[in-house]
């Protein structure tokens, strides 16, 4: 988990894609208004999504997102995906994707319910979840 406004997100998960030589994705909220990802496999950018374009100040070609990208390389189903990779009205802030779904597709946290689909588990507070961790530390602290 990075601060919020840090740039190390995305060529971190490129590098440790490209060390892996597999997937790696960041998942990016901005301001409590708009949530995305970037998704790297063997180091390259495969895919990236932004939920609101215009609160990045992206342009929504540059941040489509693509189920299809995602099934690539997670092997989950696009239609399961799908319903949270796409640029959502003022209208659809509060639908859900699913019915089962935590959060509603205007609520940032609508990335928590994402991960599930991709059957990863967000941390919550306390938690220490199996897999590999990165510490990065200015000199000298």
């Amino acid at each position: 988990m990075l601060h919020l406004g840090s740039f190390l997100g995305e060529p971190l998960a490129a590098e440790l894609s490209r060390l892996t030589g597999g997937p790696a994705i960041v998942l990016l909220e901005y301001d409590q208004d708009a949530w995305g990802y970037a998704l790297f496999d063997g180091g390259a950018l495969v895919d990236r999504f932004w939920n609101v374009p215009a609160a990045v100040d992206t342009g929504p070609d540059e941040c489509m997102g693509n189920a299809e990208a995602v099934y690539s390389v997670f092997g989950v189903s696009p239609e399961s995906v799908a319903p949270y990779i796409r640029h959502i009205t003022e209208a659809e802030h509060g639908l859900k994707a699913f019915d089962d779904d935590e959060f509603t597709l205007g609520n940032h946290w609508v990335r928590v319910d994402f991960l599930r689909r991709l059957g990863l588990s967000y941390p919550a507070p306390g938690d220490t979840p199996a897999g590999r961790y990165v510490a990065i530390a200015e000199p000298g602290l």
